[in-house]
């Protein structure tokens, strides 16, 4: 097997992290999926698909399901049945080969017209999580609840970090080494552990379940 482990597969491999893990963690927190199944099949998803086309491949219609569930607050039943749906679909077009005539009858205009509604419903879910009006049970004493009701002058603690994270994003927008998402996920999961989110960490025990 011609496998390589280096520095640029290091980066290749974090490249599709920084969109993928937004949106599991969106899903788990607001949808409600079960963490451990979700990076288990993907972990074995990667590792296989992987192994067999030897690059890594992005799974993008699986990734607007997850935009579409995470804007919709959609249950996790209704995902797994869009999962299913779609994953058969795109199967049975690879299988039958009418995967390129439809790639020849969609035109440009209608993939990027999904891109965009995509992304504003995207971007429309962090402003309602900035500023505090999503479906999460906020409580007392919790990181979200700490966001919406500490403030620094006129302004709110999860505003502030909500703009922080869009300059980092917009200053590492070009940067392949450094993957922007990547970069705001781990620095927003670390406001959330000096807020006092690792309270909630002796809950998680390791192992195979």
């Amino acid at each position: 097997m011609n496998l390589r482990f280096n520095r640029q597969e290091v980066a290749g491999s974090l490249g599709d992290l920084g969109t993928l893990l937004p949106l599991a963690f969106g899903m788990i927190l607001l949808n409600g999926l079960d963490s451990t199944a979700v990076f288990f099949c993907i972990g074995w998803f990667y590792i296989l698909s992987g192994l067999y086309f030897r690059i890594t491949v992005p799974v993008q219609p699986m990734k607007v399901i997850g935009a579409y569930a995470i804007a919709s607050a959609a249950s996790p039943e209704q995902i797994s049945i869009s999962a299913l749906w779609i994953s058969g679909l795109l199967l049975l077009l690879a299988i039958t080969g009418l995967i390129t005539l439809v790639g020849k009858i969609v035109p440009k205009s209608t993939i990027r017209g999904v891109q965009l509604v995509t992304g504003i419903l995207l971007f429309t879910q962090g402003v309602k999580l900035i500023l505090g009006e999503t479906n999460l049970p906020v409580g007392p004493g919790s990181v979200e609840y700490l966001l919406t009701t500490t403030y620094l002058g006129p302004v709110s603690l999860g505003v502030i970090l909500g703009l922080a994270a869009v300059v980092l994003i917009f200053v590492l927008l070009e940067n392949r080494m450094v993957p922007a998402a990547l970069v705001v996920v781990i620095g927003g999961s670390m406001a959330g552990v000096l807020l006092g989110g690792w309270r909630n960490l002796d809950g998680i025990h390791f192992g195979l379940y």
